[in-house]
C-alpha cells in the first residue's frame, strides 16, 4: 500500500466542485504539486466522475474570496485532505498560512512557493504575474477542541522519516489530560475525581495493553494472510515501549481512502472475504467492525483497529487482568448495545447471534458485518467510494440475505450461520 498520494479529490461544496473550471493560475499550481504520475491519474479520474452535492473531499482549492477557515476546511476534508490556497498577494499567503500553521490538525506540506507565468506569451517586466501558493494537509481525525467517541487513542498522521514527501500512521496511547477531557465529554454529570482516576487506569493500564495486543495482531495478519489480503490490513512500522514492556506508540502505513468506485455488492463481498479469512485462517475476531474500521483503498476493502481482537480459542483464565478489560470492554461496547437493541425489538431472532451477547464470539463479527453493508454509507467517507442506492436492486438482495441471517425461518437453524456461508451466499447474487 502507497503510503501517500498528493491529490486525488475534489471540493464538493465551491461552485465549481471537481476542479473542471481551474483558472489558469490554480492550473499551474496542480500542474506543479502533481509530480507523480499516478496522483495525477487519480486526479483527472475525479475530475472526470459525476458531481456529488455533498460529502467529504481529498483536496479543497482557495483563492481570496474564498473560505480559507481552518476549522471550516477541516470539516470539509477527508483525512488526509489537502487545502491548496493560491493568491497573487505575498501577504495574503503569508497570513493564510499562519492560521493553518497555529493549528495541530494541519501539516504544512508545502510552505509558500511562487510561480511565475508569462501574460499573452512574454516574460518581459510587467508582462508577467505571480501566483502564490501553499499545501495544508489534515493530519488529525478530530479537531483540538472537540471530542469524539469515535476513535480512542491520539491517531494523526506525520511525515514518513524515510520517504520524503510521505507520510505514515502514528497511533498512540492519549496524554492523561486527552483522556480526561474525552471522559469528562461523554460523562458531563460525572465526579470530577472519577473522571481523573478513570482517566489515569486508561492511560496507565488499559490503553497500553490493548495497543500492545493490537501490534501483535498485525504482526500475525501480515505474515500469515496471502499478499492479496495482507495489503488491506496495517502494516507496523515501529513500536516505542515503556520500561513495562507495553507499546505506547505505533507507526502505520497509511491505507489512505481511494480507487476507483465500488458497488455495494462488491463492497460486501470483499469484506465478507476479509472477514472469512481472519475467521478461518488466522483464528481472529476483530470484536469492532463499525464502520470507522472499515477502509476503502486501491486495494480493496479493508480493516484496521484491531484493538479489541482476540484468538478464536484464546482462554483468559491465566490472565485475570485481561479477563476484566474484555468484560468491561463487552459492558460498555456499540455492538454488544446493539444487538441487544435489535434483540429487543425482535429484529434479531437468530439464537446463533443470541447467544453471542456479551461473549468473545465471532458471531459477533457476523452479526455487525451484516449491519455494515446494508448501509456503507453511515461513514461519510464512503460517499465517493461505494455506490450505494437503498432502492436498488443491490440493496433488496442484500436486505434479502441478511433477513435470513438474522431472523431465520428456524431461529435454532439458521441458514447463514458462518462468514463463510454469507460469502457463499454474496457470490450468487446477480
Amino acid at each position: 500500500m502507497r503510503p501517500t498520494t498528493i491529490l486525488t479529490r475534489l471540493i464538493r461544496r465551491d461552485p465549481d466542485p471537481a476542479g473542471r473550471g481551474l483558472g489558469a493560475p490554480a492550473q499551474a499550481v496542480i500542474d506543479r504539486v502533481l509530480i507523480e504520475p499516478e496522483d495525477r491519474t487519480r486526479f483527472d479520474r475525479v475530475r472526470a466522475a459525476p458531481v456529488r452535492p455533498a460529502g467529504l473531499a481529498d483536496y479543497v482549492i482557495a483563492e481570496p474570496g474564498q473560505s480559507a477557515d481552518p476549522l471550516e476546511v477541516f470539516d470539509r476534508l477527508h483525512w488526509g485532505g489537502q487545502f491548496i490556497y493560491i493568491t497573487p498577494r505575498i501577504r495574503d499567503a503569508e497570513h493564510v498560512i499562519a492560521r493553518f500553521r497555529a493549528r495541530p490538525e494541519y501539516l504544512i506540506d508545502s510552505p509558500i512557493q511562487s510561480i511565475t507565468r508569462p501574460r499573452a506569451g512574454f516574460r518581459l517586466h510587467g508582462l508577467t504575474t505571480d501566483s502564490h501558493f501553499f499545501v495544508a494537509r489534515k493530519i488529525a481525525l478530530v479537531r483540538s477542541d472537540q471530542w469524539s467517541d469515535r476513535y480512542t487513542y491520539d491517531v494523526r498522521l506525520a511525515p514518513d522519516p524515510t520517504r520524503f514527501g510521505q507520510c505514515i500512521v502514528l497511533k498512540q496511547v492519549p496524554t492523561y489530560e486527552g483522556a480526561v477531557a474525552r471522559l469528562a465529554g461523554r460523562y458531563p454529570s460525572a465526579d470530577r475525581a472519577l473522571i481523573e482516576k478513570g482517566a489515569r487506569k486508561l492511560v496507565d493500564k488499559v490503553f497500553p495493553i490493548f495497543l500492545t495486543r493490537e501490534a501483535a495482531f498485525l504482526k500475525i495478519l501480515q505474515s500469515r494472510l496471502p499478499q492479496t489480503l495482507s495489503c488491506r490490513v496495517p502494516t507496523v512500522i515501529d513500536l516505542q515501549k515503556d520500561d513495562r514492556g507495553f507499546v505506547r506508540a505505533m507507526a502505520l502505513n497509511w491505507l489512505r481512502l481511494g480507487g476507483p468506485a465500488m458497488s455495494q455488492l462488491e463492497f460486501a463481498r470483499q469484506s465478507a472475504t476479509l472477514l472469512q479469512a481472519l475467521h478461518e485462517k488466522i483464528g481472529v475476531i476483530h470484536m469492532d467492525l463499525r464502520l470507522d474500521n472499515f477502509v476503502v483503498t486501491e486495494h480493496g476493502v479493508g480493516f484496521v483497529d484491531f484493538g479489541s481482537a482476540a484468538c478464536l480459542d484464546e482462554d483468559f483464565a491465566d490472565s485475570p487482568m485481561l479477563r476484566t478489560l474484555f468484560n468491561e470492554m463487552l459492558s460498555t461496547s456499540q455492538i454488544q448495545r446493539d444487538l441487544a437493541r435489535f434483540r429487543d425489538k425482535g429484529r434479531v431472532t437468530s439464537r446463533l447471534l443470541l447467544d453471542s451477547y456479551q461473549k468473545i464470539d465471532k458471531a459477533i463479527d457476523l452479526f455487525y458485518l451484516t449491519l455494515q453493508i446494508n448501509n456503507p454509507h453511515i461513514n461519510p467517507d464512503f460517499q465517493d467510494v461505494v455506490d450505494y442506492d437503498p432502492r436498488g436492486e443491490h440493496a433488496r438482495q442484500l436486505a434479502r440475505i441478511s433477513r435470513k441471517l438474522l431472523r431465520p425461518e428456524d431461529p435454532s437453524r439458521p441458514e447463514v450461520k458462518s462468514v463463510r456461508d454469507l460469502v457463499e451466499r454474496l457470490e450468487r447474487v446477480g
